[in-house]
């Protein structure tokens, strides 16, 4: 990095210039499965899984959504939910109106 890197990188939170050792654990595993995928696909262009932030520390970029159920049971059904939206959403001429 440049020394205006550097002067730039100073006001960043520290959350952005350094990593918890979970963080840690999960950069390591992300380098094992990128090497592991190296091994067996070496045609195929590399894994983006942990590029550098703005303040030029590695991130792991999260790849997958965890489930949150709503506490409200209607949602945990796909009908209900449709439903609600379909209560709150109106189409008026080609503009959306939300209530």
């Amino acid at each position: 990095m440049t020394a205006e890197e550097l002067e730039v990188a100073e006001d960043y939170p520290e959350k952005y210039k350094t990593n918890t050792k979970h963080e840690k654990a999960a950069l390591d595993l992300a380098e094992n499965y990128r090497l592991q995928y190296e091994n067996l696909f070496p045609s195929r262009s590399p894994l983006f899984i942990a590029p550098k932030n703005e303040a030029g520390i590695e991130k792991v970029i999260s790849t997958f959504v965890q489930v949150d159920l709503w506490k409200s049971n209607k949602f945990n059904l796909f009908l209900s939910s449709q439903l609600y939206c379909n209560s709150k959403i109106f189409i008026i001429g080609t503009k959306w109106q939300i209530l």
